[in-house]
């Protein structure tokens, strides 16, 4: 038996309900964009989850409790695309990561995978009567009523945050109340460099939600203060409204006003972060764009536009830091060009890239040809 519809038509929570008065064994997956998620139920329980968003990945939650530094999860990643086995397992082995501590992060990932749906106000959902699979990463055992009432309180509470924060590209000022502790005073340093809340998102490595909400207490408690709060948004508005923002950016790239354009293609990645339209025409405008909008001495780049970057090439700063701060970089800009350090190579900063590989490919690449990056080739074995 097949449940299939739409979240604008049937929200989530009365999803999970049908599924669940139905008893039975089955994945419910849901869809917005590229991304997608599964919720397994057996005998009418939420029993797993998973997801294929980046930043729900296991490495973005062990980064984020601080259970593992980046050089070593760039090394065990390397490892498990040479040996195909689970992360976790590789990280226990090899003593970076106890068992028990991996079942709690696994247990984490699962239970937010399935709350972050909550917040979903459109994609597809279709659910199928199948057997789960037996080897999940973890097993849970979730009331449904449990789940309904945890995922009802998070998005009263989303609507909250939203009242204080609106926009993923809002920037704030520290306050007069001092940081409590050191977690604290790294997000009040990262507001003085003037970060987007966006922009936090990515170097906290978690879920808008989450960095949102830490933010939210941060001004609430005057230890932060809005500076510019961006324009008001909300995520998952009308199919209507994306249609609307990409006309408006075609018809402004067509007339060559390439700002207003990359201004409309922005807002819809607001709306839907992995519009896949939205993401090439941003990746197209950012190699036509050569020239960046503060000008100052840029090397002539010296790979042509359709040359892939090698995996294995190693990224260099092209310009300095005090020329790099003059410019206003987007948020994933800003997280690939802090990694960059003269050893790293393209496939191991792109290891921890909160919007996959591909996203971060094109953005780098597009770092090349603006000439702030150069690649060089990786040194000989010796």
């Amino acid at each position: 038996m097949a449940l299939t519809g739409d979240l604008r038509t049937i929200p989530f929570p009365e999803v999970i309900q049908l599924v669940a008065r139905m008893g039975g064994n089955g994945v419910l997956r849901v869809r917005r964009g590229h991304v997608e998620k599964s919720v397994y139920f057996r005998k009418g329980a939420i029993c797993s989850s998973s997801s294929n968003d980046p930043r729900e990945f296991l490495g973005q939650y062990l980064l984020r409790m601080g259970l593992v530094d980046e050089e070593h999860l760039f090394q065990a990643l390397l490892k498990q695309e040479e040996e195909h086995r689970p992360l976790g397992a590789i990280l226990t082995e090899s003593g970076l990561l106890a068992p028990d501590d991996l079942e709690k992060v696994l247990r984490q990932k699962a239970e937010e995978t399935i709350y972050d749906l909550f917040l979903w106000e459109e994609g597809e959902f279709v659910f199928h009567e199948e057997p789960v699979p037996e080897h999940l990463p973890v097993q849970l055992s979730l009331d449904v009523m449990g789940v309904l009432m945890e995922g009802a309180r998070r998005a009263d509470e989303w609507e909250r945050i939203r009242q204080v924060i609106p926009s993923p590209r809002a920037t704030f000022t520290p306050g007069p109340v001092p940081p409590a502790d050191i977690f604290e005073a790294r997000l009040v340093s990262l507001a003085a460099e003037g970060r987007t809340a966006a922009a936090m998102t990515y170097e906290l490595h978690c879920s808008d939600f989450e960095a949102l909400s830490l933010l939210a207490s941060l001004v609430k408690k005057n230890v932060l203060q809005i500076k510019d709060p961006g324009t008001l948004e909300r995520p998952g508005d009308t199919v209507g409204t994306v249609k609307k923002l990409l006309a408006k950016a075609k018809s402004a790239e067509l007339a060559g006003r390439l700002d207003e354009a990359e201004q409309a293609y922005q807002a819809v990645l607001l709306i839907n972060p992995v519009h896949l339209q939205a993401r090439k025409a941003l990746a197209a405008l950012k190699e036509r764009s050569l020239t960046p909008a503060v000008a100052f001495p840029i090397p002539k780049p010296t790979r042509v536009a359709d040359e892939p970057i090698p995996l294995d090439g190693i990224p260099k700063l092209a310009v300095s830091l005090d020329a790099l701060t003059e410019q206003p970089l987007e948020p994933l800009e800003g997280f690939l060009l802090s990694r960059i350090n003269g050893t790293w190579d393209v496939r191991s900063i792109l290891k921890l890239c909160p919007q996959g590989q591909e996203a971060g490919l094109a953005v780098l690449k597009g770092l090349v040809q603006k000439g702030f990056v150069r690649i060089e080739s990786k040194a000989p074995n010796r």
